[in-house]
């Protein structure tokens, strides 16, 4: 399968992130957004499984911001396109194992669709 998105989004502070989200229980999910660290807009992937783990990131400039994810069995491929830019790899061959039924012990397959949110304590 392949999944595709644009995004058109400024987070404010390092809480803030939209991007697409592969979920199949809170805890047994992937996220590639964009956020702030430190002040610098990046691209991240994280994986939930129990705990979240980044799994990749890297800096990127402003502007929109195409996200694809696409799949390979169990295995999963992570892209992004800065404006005007080509496809960016930025994670290979990643274990979605977290996101099958047999690790979550969910009943239903995964979802993917757009995501975001401000994570606000």
């Amino acid at each position: 399968f392949t999944a595709e998105t644009e995004i058109n989004f400024t987070p404010r502070n390092d809480k803030d992130i939209a991007g697409l989200a592969l979920l199949q229980k809170e805890d047994h999910n992937f996220v590639l957004g964009k956020t702030m660290k430190n002040g610098k807009l990046m691209i991240t992937l994280t994986r939930a499984e129990k705990n979240n783990v980044t799994i990749a990131s890297a800096p990127i400039k402003g502007g929109k911001l195409k996200l694809k994810v696409e799949g390979h069995d169990r295995y999963y491929d992570f892209y992004y396109a800065e404006e005007g830019g080509n496809w960016q790899l930025l994670a290979k061959g990643v274990d979605a194992s977290n996101l099958s039924t047999q690790k979550s012990g969910g009943f239903l397959g995964a979802c993917i669709g757009l995501y975001a949110s401000s994570n606000k304590e």
